[in-house]
């Protein structure tokens, strides 16, 4: 009975743990986003000083979540979305703008791609 008991209670506690993998990434990956779509915007209205802010900002926050991302996340995403959030920095800071809706859209792709990752699903659990 013991041993049924431990069972289940690692069980609970797996699928606890994934829940709340899901709900870390997908807050992660959303307020990201949202410095992100601000950075775009001010771009759009030709703030560029305030679209490299929110850019930062942005760039802040995924470096800030390497303790979870270098366990949870895979290295080559990691390596691929860090490489897109560079490339835009750049853009934007040499003035680069032409094609600048590529950059942002690249590293929104990354970005959600890494959250659909986590997402459970029929094929991810068997």
């Amino acid at each position: 009975m013991k041993r049924e008991l431990a069972a289940g209670l690692l069980l609970l506690t797996l699928v606890g743990g994934a829940i709340y993998n899901i709900i870390y990434v997908t807050r992660l990956v959303a307020d990201i986003g949202a410095c992100l779509e601000s950075s775009e915007r001010a771009i759009s209205a030709g703030e560029a000083e305030k679209a490299v802010q929110d850019a930062d900002k942005a760039l802040e926050k995924w470096l800030g979540a390497e303790r979870y991302t270098h366990i949870f996340v895979r290295h080559s995403e990691i390596d691929a979305t860090s490489d897109a959030f560079y490339e835009l920095l750049q853009d934007l800071s040499a003035g680069e703008y032409e094609g600048i809706d590529r950059a942002y859209a690249r590293l929104n792709y990354h970005l959600s791609s890494i959250a659909t990752m986590e997402q459970i699903s029929l094929g991810s659990i068997m």
